[in-house]
């Protein structure tokens, strides 16, 4: 048990047998848990995010937490929000006084669709008035904006280390992105950056995700798959944010 991109709970008969269903080698990196004989290891092995398991309960492998599981009714806003904190965060530990964050939906979507077993991506335009109103909709379920007060005896080596320390203990290191933050505010480099834009993809991991979990979809005569796991899996968006961050 462990280690899987994507869980599901099931009654403890399916969780057995459904290796035996048509479509079941669509299952990558994909786990079928025992409601009643494989909770009480999975919560104790596990931190999990959003409501507790129950029958039909999916859940995404938190991408930067290696022992924490995500319900997927939370969703890709949880994603979000959880990496613009992270940004956020950052900035304020290397002594920003405030950044502005714009949320930029891509003008595609790509489409998922399961035709006799197989699975399908169809590419399609996002215009007009559903662009302007899924940007809103993102938009509404974000905080995007900080004013940020510098303390008097604000120690920039001190609060570098500290930034330092916290990209490692939420295994951000490899974000290419934060690291050039960091850098641009390390104190060993004589001068530092007063202000300074992030591009950034905020829904690359929860993408990769549905993706892996549309196997599921696959079985969904097989499973009993909670509605809003349905829901979520019909389309994925790309979702960037522009992000300025001032220095003092």
């Amino acid at each position: 048990m462990g280690n899987s991109k994507i869980v599901l709970f099931e009654e403890d008969e399916r969780s057995l047998n459904y290796k035996f269903e048509k479509f079941s080698d669509r299952l990558n990196s994909t786990e079928i848990l025992s409601l009643e004989y494989d909770l009480d290891k999975f919560l104790n092995d596990y931190e999990i995010v959003g409501q507790k398991p129950e029958i039909g309960s999916v859940y995404y492998k938190h991408p930067s937490k290696p022992n924490c599981y995500v319900n997927s009714s939370l969703g890709e806003y949880f994603f979000m929000q959880e990496k613009i904190e992270v940004y956020g965060k950052i900035a304020q530990l290397l002594g920003a006084t405030g950044f502005e964050a714009t949320v930029v939906l891509d003008s595609q979507e790509k489409k998922i669709k399961v035709v006799n077993g197989d699975i399908q991506y169809q590419v399609v335009k996002i215009e007009g008035d559903r662009k302007e109103e899924q940007t809103k909709k993102i938009i509404q379920s974000l905080q995007l904006n900080r004013k940020i007060t510098i303390e008097p005896h604000f120690d920039k080596n001190s609060s570098y280390n500290k930034a330092c320390e916290f990209l490692k203990s939420n295994n951000f290191t490899s974000d290419p992105s934060l690291n050039s933050l960091l850098e641009s505010r390390n104190p060993d480099n004589g001068s530092v950056t007063q202000e300074q834009t992030i591009k950034i993809e905020l829904t690359s991991e929860y993408n990769e995700l549905l993706e892996i979990s549309a196997g599921l979809e696959v079985m969904k005569e097989v499973f009993k798959l909670n509605m809003s796991f349905s829901e979520k899996f019909e389309s994925i968006k790309k979702v960037n944010l522009d992000m300025k961050i001032y220095f003092k």
